[in-house]
């Protein structure tokens, strides 16, 4: 009995790390410029989960991004289809930082006018279903979809 249940810790420790994180090479190891550390992200951005993905009439998943920051990781990708583009960890970061900075969301903002805005962001209007889901720092976590 004492046996199993050591196995069974060991067994969960060493699958502790791959299930608390996405993939190794979608975390942030360095931070863009403007930021001097991890804690301080969802503090310049106002939020600590930004996940968005865009089917086009032509491509499904024509863009995705994911992004999420906790105390001790941060994940980071960026995929556009169109451009074949596909970015990860600090690259993906680089990238997120601009499109970040160019947002204008509050966390009292009407969905739809945050869908316009992020789709704006990502020069994608003319979407067939947007997907996104957001956390503002303080604020439960906002889902929304739209499809046209």
């Amino acid at each position: 009995m004492h046996k199993r249940m050591m196995l069974l810790l060991i067994v969960a420790f060493t699958l502790l790390p791959t299930t608390t994180a996405c993939d190794t090479k979608s975390t942030v190891t360095k931070m863009p410029a403007t930021i001097t550390s991890k804690e301080k992200l969802a503090e310049h951005y106002g939020f600590s989960l930004f996940n968005l993905s865009i089917d086009t009439e032509e491509l499904k998943q024509a863009i995705v991004v994911k992004f999420e920051t906790k105390s001790d990781y941060t994940i980071a990708k960026y995929e556009n289809s169109i451009n074949d583009e596909i970015l990860n960890g600090n690259k993906a970061m680089k990238k997120l930082d601009e499109l970040f900075n160019s947002l204008s969301l509050e966390a009292d903002m009407d969905a739809e006018d945050m869908i316009k805005e992020v789709s704006k962001a990502v020069e994608i209007t003319d979407y067939k279903n947007l997907q996104f889901g957001i956390q503002f720092k303080g604020y439960d976590k906002k889902e929304m979809m739209l499809t046209k």
